[in-house]
């Protein structure tokens, strides 16, 4: 599960906030907004890594703009949602899938995927002004694997120099968007994006560790450039 940050925002001179968190089980991920009074309720008490129950919920098409799961559909709670937190042992397990970093080439625009790739430059942070007008800060950082491709991934928010000093290591990223620009496919983190590190070690984490041992310094990476 992840869950993004608290996120203020305006409409017709009227202040709000809302934030959303994704659950899974092994069939797929499913987005869950919670806004108003209740979004501050509920803010701590969804942690990520526990399992939750939730009743009397809305459910709504997911809209394709803003979309941080692969699922058709979110979910909205309201002032008569429940949501409590349960043991979980009976549920099925999400069984990870990891993309390599050269089947993003070929991975449609706008699909999440989870990724583990070693990371191989830092960039400085850029700022810009935001169609509302407001300051919006992004990094971008360069990321590799034992596919011999690079790809970019754009950090926005409270990820922002997370990864810092962090090059040569192997990170754990969860629900990053798939992204083209100039006939080349990249990566950008959305609100709920989570990076993990030291992460848990499994077999993808050993393979690019091993590989990146062996071959750094030796290896000349390719873009995802997109074939015309």
């Amino acid at each position: 599960m992840t869950k993004s940050d608290m996120k203020t925002f305006k409409k017709d001179n009227t202040d709000g906030n809302l934030f959303s968190f994704t659950l899974a089980d092994n069939t797929a991920d499913i987005n869950v907004l919670v806004t108003g009074e209740l979004g501050h309720e509920m803010f701590e008490k969804i942690q990520t890594g526990h399992c939750y129950q939730i009743c009397d919920f809305k459910q709504r098409p997911s809209h394709p703009l803003y979309k941080v799961t692969n699922h058709t559909c979110e979910l909205l709670l309201g002032k008569i949602s429940e949501v409590r937190q349960i043991d979980g042992g009976h549920l099925p397990k999400k069984v990870e899938k990891y993309f390599t970093i050269n089947q993003i080439r070929d991975t449609e625009v706008g699909k999440m995927i989870d990724l583990q790739a070693i990371i191989y430059d830092v960039g400085e942070i850029h700022s810009y002004s935001g169609k509302a007008g407001d300051i919006r800060n992004r990094q971008n950082i360069l990321l590799v694997d034992d596919s011999r491709k690079i790809v970019s991934l754009t950090l926005w928010g409270s990820l922002i120099h997370k990864v810092d000093d962090r090059e040569g290591q192997v990170v754990d990223f969860q629900k990053l968007s798939v992204k083209e620009f100039k006939a080349r496919k990249n990566l950008s983190s959305t609100g709920n994006t989570s990076i993990q590190f030291p992460i848990r070690s499994n077999s993808r984490t050993r393979e690019l560790e091993d590989w990146w041992r062996s071959n750094k310094g030796n290896v000349i990476f390719e873009e995802l450039d997109i074939p015309t």
